[in-house]
């Protein structure tokens, strides 16, 4: 698989558990499960699979905690990141923040001249437009931020489908 598809993919699945976990309301539950993922992953020597795979489950605390404490675990992700480009690797952490850019909602006046603001709220992971024919379309900023195309999205369905259980299992981790 072509490594820039990769790091998108990964950068994409990490946001998208994290952003599933809390409309479950289950991130404490997620957060240490991912934690034990990380333990398991501390033994292990540090090849390039095991520093992707460590960047892919911080991500994923990274974006647990987006409304609260998300310093951290983006540090962390921010040096794993770096770990892969002196691996001459794509570094999945600059595609994540661009999702945190595209996602990140903004208040803004609802007309102007109104003094009341509206807002989206603090994330916001879709918006929509018409297309050339005048049919509203609906658009993943996530997806659209790193440039993930429908095909690639459509091709690798069944990873993106995946349960966080599930992804863990395949890593040897649950």
């Amino acid at each position: 698989m072509d490594l820039n598809l990769q790091a998108k993919l990964l950068a994409y699945k990490a946001y998208r558990l994290g952003r599933e976990s809390v409309t479950r309301d289950s991130v404490a539950e997620d957060s240490r499960f991912v934690g034990s993922c990380l333990n398991g992953l501390e033994g292990r020597p540090q090849t390039e699979e095991t520093v992707r795979r460590r960047l892919f489950y911080t991500l994923i605390l990274a974006e647990l905690h987006r409304l609260s404490d998300p310093i951290r675990h983006r540090q962390a992700a921010m040096d794993l990141g770096e770990q892969l480009e002196r691996l001459c690797v794509p570094n999945p952490f600059s595609l994540y923040m661009r999702v945190i850019a595209a996602t990140t909602g903004s208040p803004t006046t609802g007309n102007f001249g109104d003094i009341t603001t509206s807002s989206a709220g603090p994330i916001t992971d879709t918006t929509s437009r018409r297309d050339e024919l005048g049919n509203v379309i609906s658009i993943d900023l996530a997806q659209s931020a790193i440039e993930l195309s429908d095909l690639d999205s459509s091709n690798f369905d069944a990873f993106l489908r995946k349960s966080l259980p599930e992804i863990a299992r395949l890593h040897g981790l649950a």
